[in-house]
């Protein structure tokens, strides 16, 4: 809730509004969040219709794999925070990588 004028109030849902212009997706994170809603939730993954979101992410894996000659490492983290940080050191230096919860 916002005290202020109705100018100023408009202001504000415009820029609000204009976040999601300027926003971009990180579909590694996304796809993470995404899968743990699938695997707990599988219902309200269905009714937000969240498989759409899922697509570009598996699209840029679907490229990595098809490139000739990769060498593949497994690497199993302590927990999904861990995961999630090394997903992000891996992204800084360009490196493809898979996500499994197995």
């Amino acid at each position: 809730m916002v005290e202020h004028d109705a100018a100023a109030s408009t202001g504000f849902k415009i820029a609000d509004n204009r976040t999601a212009e300027l926003a971009e997706w990180d579909y590694d994170i996304l796809g993470l969040m995404v899968g743990e809603i699938q695997h707990d939730s599988p219902e309200l993954f269905d009714e937000l219709l969240l498989a759409e979101l899922q697509s570009p992410a598996e699209e840029k894996n679907a490229e990595a794999k098809d490139i000739p000659d990769v060498f593949k490492i497994v690497i199993t983290c302590i927990d999904k925070k861990h995961q999630r940080h090394l997903m992000r050191k891996f992204k800084k230096e360009g490196l493809c990588y898979e996500v499994s919860d197995n």
